[in-house]
């Protein structure tokens, strides 16, 4: 169990830095880029970080016995990740379908369910150590999951897309390639939500109490931190092995 502990230990901290750093990053090129997706996409991945920081502070509040001030600690930390999926899924409108109404409807509903899920959870007052899971938390969590799937499906159409447009010459392979770990990584987010709702429905338990989904958890935060840092902060060395020849054309996509 220890070995297991420190692996998410590890995945905790390098989804920190991770989501900080291309949170970042994601910032300060909406600022020169004035880009509605990128303010979208950095406020999303930014607050996904926070919220996990400030939710391991509040089940750690609520372990140790002090409910009373777990519970605004909770209450701050899934509006953070309410916040963090509805402003995914306006980056994923402006990004893929910006000429699209209902994916622009899409995001309303799903900030809808997000938003009035969170309130439900919270309006008893309490934490949810003591409340335990209820379908309106069960509901929360499965709307964060759909706002990643949407983003992990749509990243890897886009990148099957590119992987035509390849042949042809008329993209570069990283570019390509990026489209793929960013879909890859929300995929990651999709599995770890997904194995939290299971194991609090099926076990009644959070994923740190169950052995297997502790490991699953630890294995795919590590796994999609690599792949957000690699697709929006690629090392130099990476980039360098994915370099097209100089004939090829870049495309106007990007990750």
């Amino acid at each position: 169990m220890q070995s297991l502990e420190l692996l998410a230990a590890a995945s905790f901290f390098a989804t920190l830095v991770a989501g900080f750093a291309v949170g970042g990053r994601l910032f300060w090129l909406a600022r020169t880029s004035h880009r509605a997706a990128d303010f979208f996409l950095g406020t999303a991945v930014t607050t996904l970080a926070l919220a996990a920081l400030v939710e391991v502070v509040a089940m750690e509040l609520a372990r140790s016995g002090d409910t009373d001030t777990a519970y605004p600690v909770e209450v701050v930390a899934l509006f953070l990740h309410s916040a963090s999926a509805s402003s995914l899924c306006f980056g994923i409108w402006r990004v893929f379908h910006p000429d699209r109404r209902w994916a622009f409807y899409l995001c309303v509903v799903t900030s809808a369910l997000l938003f009035d899920s969170w309130m439900a959870v919270i309006l008893p007052g309490q934490h949810s150590s003591v409340t335990g899971f209820t379908n309106w938390f069960y509901l929360h969590v499965a709307s964060r999951a759909f706002a990643s799937a949407w983003g992990a499906t749509a990243a890897l159409l886009h990148h099957r897309r590119l992987r035509r447009r390849l042949a042809l010459g008329l993209v570069d392979r990283f570019t390509c390639h990026r489209f793929g770990l960013w879909g890859f990584a929300l995929a990651c987010t999709v599995g770890i939500l997904v194995t939290a709702l299971v194991t609090n429905i099926g076990k009644g338990v959070l994923v740190f109490a169950w052995s297997p989904a502790l490991l699953c958890v630890g294995v795919l935060g590590l796994l999609g931190a690599w792949a957000l840092w690699f697709a929006f902060l690629p090392p130099h060395f990476y980039q360098r092995f994915f370099e097209a020849s100089p004939d090829v054309v870049a495309s106007d996509g990007r990750a």
